[in-house]
């Protein structure tokens, strides 16, 4: 089993940090203006047997699974045709890539993998129940509650789970301001986190 990936809209009008405007979409709109493309890629992936399958906006779209070489070309098939209908043309195709770049080991990338399907699961949850949602807590009150929701069962008291939220949020803070590399340094030399 490996890794692919799909990427397209590169060239997509977004304000990654802001509120949008002056013809940019917002980072949200992005999400919202493509996530049924993303849903219907993600269907045919399941119809295929690929178990594993994720996405990321960097702004762009990028589509990740675990595959073999036949669905992944089949689902790469799919998605080039997909996109042709909705006018999007610059599909972009990579193969057996590491799945992600964040871990250090076979394992971890595997584990890493899975974690990121798992969580994409929850993204397609959170859709199916975006209305209810809206209506309850709203979605920022729904992820602050999973990460309590994953730290709890892996014995994660509230300091630590504290420290985590913490840090994430001071790496967050300083991708608003700089660019990744300077991010890092800042976060791992200055605040002296780990990365």
């Amino acid at each position: 089993m490996n890794a692919y990936r799909t990427t397209f809209l590169h060239d997509i009008p977004c304000d990654y940090w802001g509120e949008g405007g002056n013809g940019n979409m917002s980072f949200k709109e992005v999400h919202l203006n493509y996530y049924n493309l993303i849903k219907k890629i993600r269907n045919k992936s399941k119809k295929l047997g690929i178990k594993y399958f994720w996405h990321f906006y960097e702004p762009h779209v990028e589509l990740t699974w675990y595959g073999t070489a036949k669905q992944s070309n089949i689902l790469y098939e799919y998605i080039r045709r997909l996109c042709k209908r909705y006018e999007v043309y610059d599909v972009r195709r990579e193969r057996n890539i590491g799945a992600d770049w964040f871990c250090e080991n076979d394992g971890e990338r595997l584990f890493g993998g899975k974690r990121h399907s798992i969580c994409s699961d929850f993204v397609a949850l959170t859709d199916k129940y975006r209305d209810d949602i809206h209506k309850g807590k709203g979605v920022n009150e729904q992820v602050k509650r999973t990460i309590h929701t994953i730290c709890n069962p892996l014995g994660i008291n509230y300091k630590q789970e504290a420290d985590i939220c913490f840090s994430r949020g001071l790496f967050c803070f300083l991708r608003r301001f700089f660019n990744q590399n300077i991010s890092v340094w800042i976060y791992t030399k200055i605040f002296r986190q780990k990365y």
